[in-house]
């Protein structure tokens, strides 16, 4: 009985194991994108990385990053992410004309004491699909 109970642990772990595998895998197909149904263009990027310097815990503090069309197509913006629920994003236009820019707006919210370090993905229809984002800072 001891065996049949390990070896359907193990069976349900592995089901589980697998499971995440080919979901990460669909995660990051090339399957139909909104950002596939427009030409390549280039993106510029100012500043990819703000330090926030000394944030004061249980406080809201606000960071923003300047998104430049630099190519000869619209740029999409979409699937903007952060990787911690203390950190909300937004863009304000996701379609960005030739010429024109836009921004990225962060918000962390500071729980614990310490240094941080928040990156923030997003999707483009540019050469380099995605990219990162990063503030850091120290929680006082």
């Amino acid at each position: 009985m001891e065996n049949f109970s390990k070896r359907k642990i193990a069976n349900s772990f592995f089901n589980l194991l697998c499971i995440s595998f080919f979901g990460v895998v669909s995660c990051n197909n090339t399957s139909v994108d909104k950002t596939d149904s427009i030409g390549v263009t280039k993106i510029e990027i100012p500043t990819k990385e703000i330090y926030l310097d000394k944030v004061e815990i249980h406080s809201k503090t606000e960071a923003k990053f300047k998104i430049i069309n630099s190519g000869k197509q619209p740029l999409l913006i979409s699937r903007i992410e952060a990787d911690c629920s203390c950190t909300n994003v937004f863009a304000e236009k996701e379609r960005i004309s030739m010429g024109d820019s836009t921004f990225i707006h962060v918000t962390y919210n500071a729980k614990i004491y310490g240094y941080f370090m928040q990156n923030i993905l997003f999707s483009s229809n540019t050469d380099e699909k995605i990219h990162i984002l990063s503030i850091k800072g120290k929680t006082e």
